[in-house]
């Protein structure tokens, strides 16, 4: 519905709201000039409401509105919601589930109403429903105070309300605007008043929004994990005449109540989907479910539920999308040098392979693979700079390169002092997986030439000997060897025997 108005003496204009004889709220939808100094605009209701104009301001009492009809009425004052000292109020407006914003500008005439987050978690300490008259509250706003501990036991204390938690086995419930459970007419309900068995028995009590009077069982939950700290009270089948007020007595006098309300609340027929999204439906009344999903190789995108709200509204009005799962070419963070192998393409458990250039070793593992948030896992390993370990001289040798690093590919020379000998490779070269070619050579002490007899011979007749080697002294036709005919090259690098003299023999 729209209303057509006249706007008389504005000076400059925002979007407004109006309050007249049908007690008429909108917004600025419009702006038409007719001349004459007067224009019009056409408005469209809103609860919220929350604009003045200029003019409004400076004189709010000259202000008048000319309506079609020609009847006038002065512009009321809206209130100012503003709560900073409780932190857990919701405040809603009747039909509307969703919070209002911390300092919104609430229109005269509105009723708001007050709830604590989790029903039964927080006591509401309070007017349920205040109104905006003038500029003005009807009444203070109501405070949530803290309940008993109900995760817990061995820090149980009896100086809070109780927690009361719900539980619906059959049927469905959920809550409304209010803090009110609304229940489907046939469910079976079940109201588990939180407190410790050994401090003594609650007591449940229940006042009905009619006089017929309906028993309920009562007492201790049965199963081995609840029968200490839910104190139960159980209503089967509910119906219109159970609905009313149901308070939980701690011993020492503190109390909680939930309000229950029996009420076939139906959301909008369940919206048909395609796969690859899912769902899995539980109904569509209040306090039911859809449960969406995706097909493997899949990402949801948006809620992956939809709630029945007690206004007869989904909590989601659009359904999620199913996003194809693609990881991405390029990972942030990767070692620049790392070279990736995409072994069969980016999508849902598609494996990359991954490898260093030479000179470098790959640190981590060598593949990872797509998962469904669309990244890749494990991260990407790194790369570093192949070094072969440091080398030292031999003993009684010497490095001919001089580097302290050696890198893939670099070739070390090895030589050996006087009257020693190099075992090994005299050259070694750094690997590619950071490991010399060849162990590091030593340096042998060798003997030098003993020396031979005088007319005489020594077998074999070399420069030097190697450490083990033997030599054979003889003598020229004629002559006869005095002295050892052997010789060992001894660790030390000395002869075992000395050289003998050949002498004229006979």
């Amino acid at each position: 519905m729209w209303w057509s108005i006249r706007v008389v003496f504005v000076l400059h204009l925002v979007p407004i709201f109006f309050a007249g004889r049908n007690q008429v709220y909108g917004e600025l939808f419009t702006t038409t000039s007719n001349g004459g100094g007067l224009i019009n605009l056409e408005l469209k209701p809103s609860p919220i409401a929350k604009f003045l104009t200029a003019s409004a301001l400076a004189h709010p009492d000259n202000f008048e509105l000319q309506e079609k009809y020609d009847w006038y009425q002065p512009l009321l004052k809206n209130c100012r919601l503003h709560i900073p000292d409780e932190k857990n109020l919701i405040l809603s407006y009747y039909g509307h589930h969703s919070p209002l914003p911390a300092n919104a500008v609430i229109p005269h005439g509105t009723t708001l109403v007050a709830r604590c987050p989790v029903l039964g978690k927080m006591k509401l300490l309070g007017a349920v429903s205040i109104q905006c008259y003038h500029g003005k509250w009807s009444d203070k706003f109501p405070t949530c105070l803290p309940t008993t501990p109900s995760d817990g036991l061995s820090a149980f204390i009896d100086d809070h309300p109780p927690t009361i938690k719900t539980n619906v086995p059959t049927g469905s419930a959920g809550e409304n605007a209010a803090g009110e459970l609304v229940v489907r007419p046939g469910s079976v309900v079940h109201l588990d008043c939180i407190f410790y068995r050994k401090l003594g028995n609650p007591q449940w009590t229940w006042k009905k929004s009619n006089n017929l009077n309906r028993t309920h069982p009562f007492g201790w939950a049965i199963s081995r994990e609840e029968r200490l700290w839910r104190f139960r009270i159980s209503i089967f089948s509910i119906q219109a005449r159970d609905e009313g007020e149901y308070t939980c007595t701690t011993p020492r006098g503190h109390n909680n109540s939930i309000r229950i309300v029996v009420q076939t609340i139906q959301c909008p027929a369940i919206p048909v989907v395609e796969s690859p999204l899912h769902a899995v439906i539980e109904g569509n009344y209040a306090g039911q479910r859809i449960n969406y999903f995706c097909l493997e190789g899949y990402q949801l995108t948006g809620s992956n539920f939809s709630e029945c709200l007690t206004s007869g509204l989904w909590s989601e009005n659009r359904l999620p999308v199913c996003e194809l799962i693609q990881c991405p070419y390029d990972m942030d963070g990767a070692d620049p040098r790392l070279e990736f192998d995409f072994l069969n393409g980016v999508g849902y458990k598609a494996m990359v392979k991954f490898s260093c250039p030479p000179g470098y070793q790959l640190i981590g593992l060598n593949n990872a693979t797509c998962q469904q948030n669309m990244d890749w896992f494990p991260p990407p390993p790194s790369c570093q700079v192949v070094e072969c370990p440091e080398l030292l001289p031999p003993l009684n040798g010497r490095i001919k390169d001089s580097g302290s690093s050696h890198f893939v590919g670099d070739i070390v020379k090895f030589a050996c002092n006087r009257n020693f000998q190099l075992l090994g490779q005299a050259e070694i070269t750094c690997m590619e997986n950071g490991v010399w070619s060849h162990p590091a050579p030593l340096c042998q002490m060798l003997c030098s030439h003993p020396g031979t007899p005088s007319y005489g011979f020594i077998t074999p007749a070399n420069a030097t000997y190697e450490i083990g080697a033997t030599v054979q002294f003889s003598c020229q036709p004629g002559r006869k060897l005095q002295g050892r005919k052997w010789s060992t090259c001894q660790q030390d690098g000395s002869w075992s025997s000395a050289v003998g003299a050949c002498v004229i023999g006979t």
